[in-house]
């Protein structure tokens, strides 16, 4: 035994031995070092727990000693900060029971792990990359105020034209009331009413978009359907276009594409790239001058494309690699901060995607961002969030419905929970990401217009793959799940509407069913 203790005073780690009462057997000289106590003053503690106190109450010695005596095995605390007997130092540790059989009975090596300097330059490491953040979001916020004061001009136009239907409309009514014939210009006193109330809320539209654009900061991804984040963008800068006599065409290749980004992000992306090409355009000033916006998917759904086209002069090959570098610009001083692309890039990028400039046959540039799909993006955020976790068993949930909202509730309801949300609006997709993912759980709406839960888990089954399967439906459903539950191994059923509650208790049951 005493070439054991020996063993231990030539250990780096603070180390304590204890019997099975907490009485102190033996402690190493880093233990007296690290706790700056006493051989005299360690003499007189009774039981090791009266050591040091946790100050954030993450460590309870008592009961972690409780559980390594009582079933003989290592235990790990959580870390947390404690401090010694006599000390106002205080320091951050993780304390490993380790039990010991010595002759009959059993000892325990108690030894702490000092974290403190590991925690303070995390701290410091924190603090700065809270300040990059902020900084980040200041150039962001410049760039977006840049771009509405370059789109003011041909907003103002846009404002104008409404204004001055409502206001000929107001005169009009004025006449008719002044007349005193109400009842035989009633049609035409009609017509200026609508006419005033199209004209505000073309209006009221205008600058809410305006101010969504500007004053929204919000770094949260949802699953969003990109028609409606481009044509939000095409509102934006249209007006400037119209003002500059060019054409802005918009093509789709399917009526929705969803994605899971943050929709004021890709916003400002597009609108960066969209006022860039017609700078392009009425620069170079070709006969027809015109700038395509296209939206387009790859065939099994897994890639996103999105491209701006401009028949401008196109980019010089010499500065091809340089034009998404910070603060690179080819426009004169004081009409670009070579900005645009950069943070367009840094964006994309946070998004898991690329952006990329090629020549446009004949004439022009070509801008290509290619968007992971919607159950690639939100399955590679949330393992991008599970590495930063400290929770080890993190359960992964496909969910398949048509409905974005639900998705989105189903995100928002767990975000703060050791669950990651997976969605997907296309049961052809959603099958496509289950051949190369491993998910816990597959959630699906029963009703969808591409197949039926039946038909889902028919083919998940004939698969020979045989996750849980939970069917998301109304009561009207019901008895689909009745009959599909013994046929195709259906574990639970969600009926709508659902609470947070109502899917955990759905989760237990199928998580239960699969490890029996």
């Amino acid at each position: 035994m005493s070439n054991h203790l020996e063993l231990l005073n030539q250990l780096f780690e603070p180390i304590v031995l204890v019997d099975k009462d907490q009485r102190i057997v033996h402690y190493n000289h880093n233990f007296t070092t690290f706790s700056k106590l006493s051989p005299r003053k360690l003499k007189k503690i009774e039981k090791f727990s009266d050591v040091f106190i946790s100050v954030d109450k993450k460590i309870d010695l008592v009961k972690i000693f409780s559980e390594a005596t009582s079933e003989n095995k290592t235990v790990l605390s959580m870390e947390g900060e404690v401090q010694f007997s006599d000390s106002l130092e205080s320091y951050v540790v993780v304390v490993k029971i380790i039990p010991v059989k010595s002759n009959e009975d059993f000892q325990y090596l108690i030894c702490l792990n000092d974290l403190s300097i590991e925690k303070n330059i995390f701290d410091k490491y924190k603090v700065q990359v809270s300040e990059l953040k902020n900084s980040y979001k200041q150039l962001v916020h410049a760039d977006k105020l840049k771009s509405i004061g370059e789109l003011t001009a041909g907003i103002s136009h846009e404002i104008s034209n409404p204004l001055t239907i409502a206001s000929g409309s107001t005169e009009l009514l004025e006449i008719f009331l002044e007349s005193g014939d109400v009842a035989g210009n009633i049609d035409e006193i009609r017509e200026a009413i609508e006419n005033i109330q199209s004209s505000l809320l073309r209006i009221n539209k205008i600058t809410l978009n305006m101010k969504k654009f500007v004053y929204k900061d919000d770094e949260k991804k949802e699953y969003v359907n990109l028609n409606s984040v481009l044509n939000s963008s095409l509102e934006l800068v249209g007006p400037s276009f119209a003002q500059q006599a060019v054409e802005l065409k918009f093509e789709s290749s399917k009526e929705d594409v969803i994605a899971y980004a943050n929709e004021l992000r890709i916003e400002q992306v597009l609108v960066n790239l969209l006022k860039n090409a017609l700078d392009a355009v009425v620069l170079a000033n070709p006969e027809k001058r015109r700038v395509t916006l296209s939206l387009d998917t790859s065939n099994d759904g897994e890639a996103i494309f999105i491209k701006v086209l401009d028949n401008g002069s196109g980019v010089e090959g010499s500065i091809t690699d340089q034009i998404f570098n910070p603060f690179f610009t080819t426009k004169e001083v004081g009409s670009g901060t070579g900005m645009g692309l950069s943070l367009s890039s840094q964006i994309i990028e946070s998004h898991q995607g690329t952006i990329i400039h090629q020549d446009n046959i004949g004439a022009g540039s070509i801008f290509t961002i290619e968007l992971p799909g919607v159950e690639l993006s939100s399955y590679l955020e949330n393992e991008s969030t599970i590495s930063n976790l400290d929770a080890i068993s993190e359960l992964k949930i496909l969910v398949i419905d048509n409905e974005i909202s639900v998705l989105n509730l189903f995100s928002s309801l767990f975000q703060d929970e050791s669950i990651s949300i997976i969605g997907s609006t296309r049961p052809l997709e959603a099958l496509n990401i289950l051949d190369k993912l491993d998910v816990d759980v597959v959630i699906a709406d029963y009703n969808m217009p591409e197949m039926n839960g039946s038909e889902l888990a028919k083919i998940i089954r004939d698969k020979g793959n045989d996750v849980p399967i939970v069917y998301l439906t109304s009561e009207d459903f019901k008895q689909k799940f009745l009959d599909d539950k013994k046929k195709l191994n259906i574990s639970s059923v969600i009926i709508k509407p659902f609470t947070k509650q109502s899917i955990l208790d759905s989760l237990n049951l199928s998580i239960g069913d699969s490890n029996e």
